[in-house]
């Protein structure tokens, strides 16, 4: 915790700089590869990352985070109202996304990257299939999208490996962007914290969770986004809770989608999420059991975690070896300080 009121303190700083102009370099739209010199979305950057810092901290310090958070609200805060991303990339060597120079370029054939049961089900389940077949290709052998139970690349179904082509693989392109925050999640965290904290009517925040449905419809489909489309799931199996519904409707609708919407462009995010708010709900049985419900998480079958599901990420060798600060080496599945289990 000591860290993340450091970084407040950091942030509240640099805002504090640009707002009275001391101390300010705007910097050359050229070398800015975000937003192109533009300061005011960099404040706006900020606010949204603070927001960010206080709801990672909702359920293990929540005094902290609802009084830093009703702040931002009672100031009229401006947050982030487009995606932060780096997009100058392209298809040259030295200059394309690093996941895909990684994964595509250098691997070949994207052995690593597949389809889960645990999104394809929920996408299934919801007829939310454009969505889908815009995240993913469509398997070379046809028959349709195919998705692998998590963990399950021993399955004796699939002599050819994970890297066969009868499985659904993620879509990206050299130049396709890396992004610090999107859109949809700055929606995202504005809603949870109206309803967290009765922070703004309910016409507002459902307002804001419709905006960050929307906002990944049009990020996934690009030139194909339908507004029309969009709205049908946003007043149909995506709608927000009905006024006065219990606050863990509001959450499971809420991180949910966000989940949905953060899929391929902010993995962790959805990991850390999933750790804080423990949704989507870890299933009682396997993926592949006719009892499943589609959606929740489902331990890697060829864990090594004795049935534990990861709660943090742990520094390399490397860095434990050449580094005499790593902090001590701890589990892979010891929750972090602001995970509270349920």
């Amino acid at each position: 915790q000591d860290v993340y009121d450091s970084l407040i303190a950091r942030l509240d700083e640099a805002l504090g700089h640009n707002l009275d102009k001391q101390g300010l370099k705007v910097p050359d739209g050229q070398n800015d590869l975000i937003f192109g010199g533009d300061m005011t979305e960099w404040v706006k950057f900020a606010n949204t990352l603070k927001l960010k810092l206080y709801l990672r901290q909702s359920e293990i310090r929540p005094d902290v985070a609802k009084e830093g958070i009703t702040k931002l609200f009672d100031d009229k805060t401006d947050f982030l109202d487009e995606d932060a991303a780096m997009t100058d990339f392209a298809d040259q060597s030295g200059n394309r996304n690093p996941l895909y120079e990684t994964q595509i370029n250098v691997l070949g054939g994207n052995p690593n990257l597949i389809l889960s049961r645990t999104l394809h089900s929920y996408l299934i389940d919801n007829g939310d299939f454009k969505r889908l077949d815009y995240l993913f290709y469509t398997p070379a052998d046809g028959g349709g999208h195919k998705s692998l139970v998590q963990g399950n690349y021993n399955a004796p179904d699939e002599p050819s490996g994970t890297n066969s082509s009868s499985f659904s693989k993620p879509i990206f392109q050299p130049a396709d962007p890396v992004y610090l925050m999107s859109l949809s999640e700055s929606d995202f965290l504005q809603a949870e914290a109206m309803i967290r904290y009765n922070l703004k009517t309910y016409s507002d925040a459902k307002d804001k969770y419709d905006e960050a449905v929307t906002a990944s419809y049009q990020r996934i489909l690009g030139p194909a986004f339908n507004a029309a489309e969009a709205d049908n799931f946003v007043r149909g199996v995506y709608r927000f809770p009905s006024q006065g519904s219990p606050f863990e409707d509001f959450m499971k609708s809420i991180i949910t989608q966000k989940w949905v919407a953060l899929s391929g462009i902010q993995n962790l995010e959805t990991f850390f999420e999933q750790n804080r708010t423990h949704i989507p709900k870890i299933s009682d049985v396997p993926a592949d059991n006719d009892d499943y419900v589609p959606g929740e998480f489902t331990v890697s079958v060829n864990n090594v975690t004795s049935g534990r599901f990861p709660k943090r990420l742990i520094f390399p060798e490397s860095e434990i070896t050449g580094n005499p600060n790593t902090p001590a080496k701890k589990p892979v599945y010891d929750p972090v300080w602001w995970d509270v289990e349920p």
